[in-house]
């Protein structure tokens, strides 16, 4: 059985603006378990930001006059 009880997380709230290089997020806990929560971690924060960051370049480019579709998964790398 997986303790999580003693494993703490601390975020920047969602919608928050951060700059590059700032952590957005802290877990602390038991050193196994920590490193178990990692890589969904990891990756949802990683793949959210993704999706923004190239949602917020794309707006640039094509103005706000423009309408713009969404391409799916495909298109988020």
């Amino acid at each position: 059985i997986l303790e999580c009880s003693d494993v703490k997380v601390y975020a920047i709230p969602e919608g928050s603006v951060v700059f590059p290089k700032v952590p957005l997020m802290r877990v602390e806990g038991p050193i196994a378990v920590v490193q178990l929560l990692e890589t969904p971690f990891v990756n949802l924060i990683n793949y959210a930001s993704l999706v923004t960051t190239n949602a917020a370049r794309h707006r640039f480019v094509a103005g706000k006059s423009k309408t713009l579709l969404e391409f799916g998964l495909r298109r988020a790398q």
